[in-house]
């Protein structure tokens, strides 16, 4: 069984190996406010239901939703995931179950590569 960590980590590290592309992960976890003794939220209501991670691959936008095990998309992902289709970017929702799933997910990411033009680069 893969965390989702370690699928996340090996996820931004295949994306940050592609020619033309870079990504990184979203912290969509709470900071520790000393000042009130408790976590609190850093992010505002646009970034509700964001994915794990941001990509800009061959100048594309790209968000990848990284889910392990029994782990479902939420209802606030699901709608954050046909945003992001309506205004033109690619919504990935990356089921890791083992590290064998892993070439799939890698697949569906490196198809985003070559079905984009390079910046710069003629049809």
């Amino acid at each position: 069984m893969i965390t989702a960590n370690q699928a996340t980590k090996l996820i931004l590290r295949f994306i940050n190996s592609l020619p033309h592309c870079f990504a990184m992960r979203v912290n969509t976890m709470g900071v520790y406010d000393a000042k009130r003794g408790k976590y609190r939220r850093i992010w505002d209501v646009h970034s509700v239901g964001r994915a794990d991670i941001i990509a800009c691959m061959n100048g594309k936008y790209v968000e990848v939703e990284v889910k392990v095990g029994k782990d479902k998309q939420s209802e606030n992902q699901a709608m954050h995931e046909e945003i992001v289709k309506h205004c033109g970017g690619v919504y990935i929702l990356a089921e890791c179950h083992d590290a064998s799933d892993l070439p799939v997910i890698y697949n569906k990411l490196y198809d985003v590569v070559k079905t984009e033009k390079t910046k710069g680069e003629k049809k």
